[in-house]
């Protein structure tokens, strides 16, 4: 008998859950810091363990699994910690969008993509040292984001905004002067 894998779902739950250093089981966020249930204690040194729920399929029909840890481990030959400290995601939540000091865009040159300046009656860009003509609204949102270790800003700018909102700053812009 063959199984075909017909989906991975790191979606819902991730590919990895954190742990207790002690008891091996889930934690908890709590108050700045992360807590065990089951060992009743503060988790100092937490560790990112697989989890990971796969859909098969064979000529019977479909069922759902659930890889944990030493499984995973086996199968994709790299432990839940090392590919976690490989990886850039970082379970955190934005908790302000600040567009109030310096709005939500900027604009910038048509040739080198930097910020202009008003002079006299036009658009001047000091980094290509000529009037803008043509000038482009450009995303600049600046994030506050917050984890279990503290608070960060973050500033997202033109290409990073445009994949998470699907949509371009001069056709916002645009939108915004309808």
């Amino acid at each position: 008998m063959s199984l075909k894998v017909i989906n991975i779902d790191i979606d819902k739950s991730g590919w990895y859950f954190i742990s207790c250093e002690v008891c091996r089981n889930k934690v908890k966020s709590r108050d700045k810091f992360l807590w065990c249930d089951n060992s009743n204690k503060k988790v100092c040194f937490p560790i990112p363990r697989y989890r990971i729920q796969l859909k098969v399929e064979d000529s019977l029909g479909m069922a759902t699994f659930i890889l944990f840890d030493s499984e995973a481990e086996k199968l994709l030959n790299i432990s839940a910690k090392d590919l976690f400290n490989k990886s850039l995601e970082v379970p955190s939540q934005v908790i302000n969008i600040d567009i109030d000091k310096s709005g939500w865009y900027f604009i910038s040159c048509e040739v080198c993509r930097n910020k202009v300046k008003s002079r006299d009656k036009f658009l001047w860009c000091d980094n290509s040292n000529k009037k803008v003509c043509f000038p482009i609204p450009r995303y600049r949102i600046q994030l506050k984001v917050e984890d279990s270790l503290g608070m960060a800003t973050f500033i997202l700018f033109d290409s990073e905004a445009e994949k998470l909102l699907n949509i371009s700053a001069k056709d916002l812009f645009n939108k915004s002067l309808e």
